[in-house]
């Protein structure tokens, strides 16, 4: 064999072992796990005096599915769905907010000026309800 036919095949076997492990190395980023966000842990009723409050959007449902709270308080819902499952939404029922679409771990906040009863709902998914009660 001629040493300009080994060259050009030394090279294009370099090409190939370089590719083979680019593939591998996006194939490991892309495979890696999904973490809920840490605010998943956080949804509960908030402590006396507190003046955040997280609700979780899990399993079709919102946790709580009734808050209580201070007025001024700021109320956190979290998507904590695996990444598979469609987006969410907290839509008031009397037009106080709409989130839009939350993917699994986006968020949005909303604050509670005055007292008062705030049904809501997700709107693609018309059958999770939720109410923040505001005193």
């Amino acid at each position: 064999m001629s040493r300009a036919l080994v060259l050009p095949m030394v090279s294009l076997a370099a090409l190939g072992v370089a590719a083979a492990a680019a593939v591998s190395c996006s194939k490991k980023d892309a495979a890696a796990p999904y973490e809920r966000p840490a605010e998943c842990a956080l949804a509960g009723q908030p402590a006396a005096g507190a003046r955040q409050a997280w609700v979780a959007m899990h399993g079709f449902a919102f946790s709580p599915d009734t808050i209580r709270v201070a007025a001024g308080t700021t109320v956190t819902w979290v998507n904590c769905e695996d990444p598979n499952i469609d987006p969410h939404t907290s839509t008031a029922s009397g037009g106080e907010w709409d989130s839009g679409y939350l993917r699994p771990g986006e968020k949005y906040a909303h604050t509670f000026a005055g007292a008062g009863n705030f049904g809501y709902s997700c709107t693609p998914h018309p059958f999770m309800r939720g109410a923040v009660v505001v005193q």
